[in-house]
């Protein structure tokens, strides 16, 4: 993957997803919202990269890595969660198992 292409799926992914929860703290209910952590989870990983040009694709995963949070199942959970603190927010949703399916993915269409 390009770095331009890698650029572009991290935008339309960041853009995305500004109205969904990410997490929520359990002891004062304040909630973070999947953009705002997937941007810095993403800005951490291109930290990490060993190599300058690895921090596009560091980038890329620190970006992808939530992107399960999306399920409806899990937004419902979160959401649960958020209005209350005692429940379980159990969604019965690999979130992290999805960021890795949308590159292998992408992986495929580039090679196609």
């Amino acid at each position: 993957m390009s770095e331009n292409e890698a650029k572009k799926t991290i935008s339309l992914w960041k853009n995305s997803n500004s109205e969904f929860i990410a997490r929520v703290d359990r002891k004062t209910g304040k909630t973070q919202r999947l953009a705002h952590h997937a941007n810095h989870v993403s800005a951490l990983m291109a930290l990490c990269a060993d190599l300058p040009k690895m921090a596009h694709a560091m980038n890329l995963i620190g970006a992808l890595h939530d992107a399960g949070k999306l399920d409806p199942r899990f937004c419902a959970a979160i959401g649960r969660a958020a209005a209350d603190p005692d429940a379980s927010c159990r969604a019965g949703v690999n979130h992290a198992l999805a960021g890795g399916l949308i590159l292998r993915n992408l992986r495929r269409e580039l090679k196609a």
